[in-house]
């Protein structure tokens, strides 16, 4: 019989194979396939289709290297177990039954290099809760005929894991003078969910937990303003400071575990720093300003042992620092207006900006062992700063400064000890808040472009700005949430 012979035919290879992919591995997957003892010889082989799929996958530590302190420096890989099913259609001599089927599954493993942290959140806290979605391209397939018993395929594929995006930016949307209310949405401004309803009144300053189930927030539905706090998953508010107790709640921040808060207080015309444990909701005092003057604005540094905070006494506002008891208290600037500062990712430092003179404002880094303080230039004529940050990974300081009636971010890098204007291009009037994304690569800002308020996203690394709402304000708070999981 003569036979003619066709190009091999090829199922299953990808063709919408993504031009961006940020984790991902390829991948050449070769085997011998002997065929079963009941299937007649191979003359030649006319198709094949080749169908991979990802039965599990699993978390890899591996020391990388060490830092300057010693410390063993982890990468990570996603262990991915990759199931290849063949079905390879060939021709024989039988004049009966001219085609056969060869079925052959086998098992591969794929290592995909990704960071260890994505959103704040380790990465195996991610595979346990199911937080990657895998897809697996097959780029081509060859198959060749070793002899009448025997075929050799060689797969190439390209292996991919994606972060399965939530909801990490709050916000805090004004609609009039006297109501707000939150919302969650995706880093993309997509999914929005609305938190809290029109009853709560004015809602303010929300800030998510360290562990990202929860949001804090100050609500005047009882008056003065007292602290809730919101579990994303029941959207119910609880209230757990006492307006029996306290008059009003003016700042507060959330501990390292998320198991206390500290806020500032006015109780019996006093205002000053307390913690609250947010389970037993057992609160203590910390500081007794009295004729001391009063205490605002608690920030409690990244291992949660310290707290700074202001003190203000006639005409001075100063930097204080103390242990998350109370105790150890320690003056850090001693003239001037403190108007915003925070903690370093190491806890040694504290970045703030002050008000030496009348609306002249400089920024400083001060240690708070030694009390050396590093002056960082601004740019000239730049007034009233504001929304001092330290970025996630530490490696800037941002604020807001404003030049004549405009308001820009600035981001002074402090290993180059340069400063940029990052919106300088944008010519915002007004930027009321703006905060990191956790890897550093974007800044989420609110700002008044066009009379009212709307959130925009900003690529630190290109430059360029895109809207993320539609939606018009009248003000809008922001906060990002530190870990998913």
């Amino acid at each position: 019989m003569n036979y003619k012979r066709f190009p091999i035919k090829k199922n299953g290879i990808a063709n919408n194979i993504p031009d961006v992919m940020k984790y991902f591995s390829q991948s050449n997957i070769s085997q011998t396939i002997d065929i079963s003892d009941y299937l007649p010889d191979i003359k030649e082989v006319i198709s094949i289709i080749i169908t991979p799929r990802v039965t599990s996958i699993k978390t890899v530590r591996n020391v990388a290297g060490k830092s300057f302190e010693g410390e063993n420096i982890s990468s990570c890989q996603l262990l991915l177990e990759i199931e290849i099913t063949q079905r390879i259609m060939y021709v024989t001599d039988d004049v009966q039954q001219s085609m056969h089927v060869i079925q052959n599954t086998s098992m591969a493993i794929v290592y995909i290099d990704v960071s260890p942290l994505i959103e704040g959140t380790e990465t195996e806290l991610l595979v346990k809760h199911e937080k990657f979605k895998t897809n697996v391209f097959t780029q081509d397939v060859v198959i060749n005929r070793i002899n009448s018993r025997k075929v050799h395929s060689t797969c190439f594929l390209i292996s991919e894991v994606r972060y399965i995006p939530t909801y990490e930016i709050c916000l805090c949307e004004y609609h009039n003078s006297k109501g707000s209310y939150l919302g969650i949405c995706y880093d993309d401004g997509k999914y929005y969910k609305k938190l809290t309803e029109e009853y709560l009144l004015k809602v303010i300053l929300p800030t998510w937990s360290p562990g990202g189930q929860d949001i804090a927030f100050l609500s005047n539905r009882e008056g003065g303003y007292m602290l809730y706090i919101l579990n994303i998953n029941n959207d119910i508010p609880v209230r757990i400071t006492d307006p029996m107790i306290f008059e009003s709640i003016t700042s507060y921040c959330w501990n390292n575990n998320g198991d206390k808060i500290y806020f500032s207080a006015t109780k019996d015309n006093e205002k000053d720093i307390y913690s609250i444990d947010v389970r037993g909701l057992n609160y203590e005092r910390l500081t007794y300003g009295e004729d001391l003057g009063k205490n605002y604005k608690p920030i409690c540094s990244h291992n949660g042992e310290k707290i700074a905070f202001t003190r203000s006494s006639l005409d001075e506002k100063r930097l204080y620092i103390m242990e998350n008891n109370g105790l150890g208290l320690k003056q850090l600037t001693s003239f001037g207006k403190v108007k915003d500062y925070d903690w370093s990712l190491n806890d040694k430092n504290i970045a703030y900006i002050i008000d030496e003179k009348l609306g002249e404002y400089n920024l400083y880094v001060i240690n708070i062992n030694t009390y050396e303080r590093e002056f960082i230039k601004i740019p000239d004529k730049l007034v009233k700063l504001r929304k001092l940050r330290y970025s996630p990974k530490g490696n800037y300081i941002t604020y807001i400064g404003r030049k004549e009636i405009i308001d820009n971010i600035y981001l002074y890098d402090i290993k180059t000890r340069v400063t940029i204007n990052l919106t300088r291009k944008i010519g915002n009037k007004t930027i009321r808040d703006y905060v990191w994304k956790i890897d550093e690569k974007k800044i989420y800002y609110s700002a008044n472009y066009i009379d009212h308020f709307k959130v925009y996203i900003l690529d630190i690394e290109k430059g360029n700005v895109v809207q993320m709402t539609d939606n018009a304000y009248l003000d809008v708070n922001l906060s990002y949430r530190p870990k998913i999981i």
